[in-house]
């Protein structure tokens, strides 16, 4: 996989970064990512066989791609009063309610914590994301990510 206009921290233009397969089996190939945070924005695939090609250019040869990715889940112990685009666009659901705040304007978004009356004296971890999204060209930024923990009580 190789991207054009890379940028790895968030900024405007990211597409993906350059990655190179390698060689997994007979005619297969695995390019990987592990990070705790992919670059937001679309991916491309641009598969090439190796060269050096001869007069008649790059032969051509049929591609068959996959992707995987594994994520964290949503927490459906969360809810805050701004909803969340980005389950409404997983799910289907219509909760999204965005905070809109003009240029250093601040703001509260109210979170509520209802654990599952199954999980008592469990500790449970995970983080608050929050995130911009602009719904015209669905891209968004990851501002900050909170860290949480607390132990489900009867």
């Amino acid at each position: 996989m190789n991207a054009y206009n890379t940028v790895y921290n968030g900024v405007f233009d990211t597409v993906s970064p350059d990655l190179y397969a390698f060689s997994t089996g007979p005619d297969t190939v695995t390019a990987s990512l592990s990070t705790h945070e992919v670059p937001w924005s679309y991916w491309i695939l641009a598969p090439s066989e190796v060269g050096p090609y001869g007069p008649e250019g790059v032969p051509f040869e049929p591609v068959q791609t996959a992707a995987y990715a594994a994520m964290r889940p949503f927490d459906p112990a969360m809810t805050a009063d701004s909803g969340d685009a980005y389950p409404d666009l997983t799910f289907g659901t219509n909760t999204y309610n965005p905070l809109v705040l003009a240029p250093g304007a601040s703001g509260v978004i109210n979170l509520t914590v209802t654990p599952d009356a199954s999980q008592v004296g469990q500790a449970i971890k995970g983080f608050v994301y929050i995130d911009t999204f602009n719904p015209v060209n669905f891209v968004g930024d990851e501002v900050i990510r909170i860290p949480y923990e607390y132990t489900v009580a009867p």
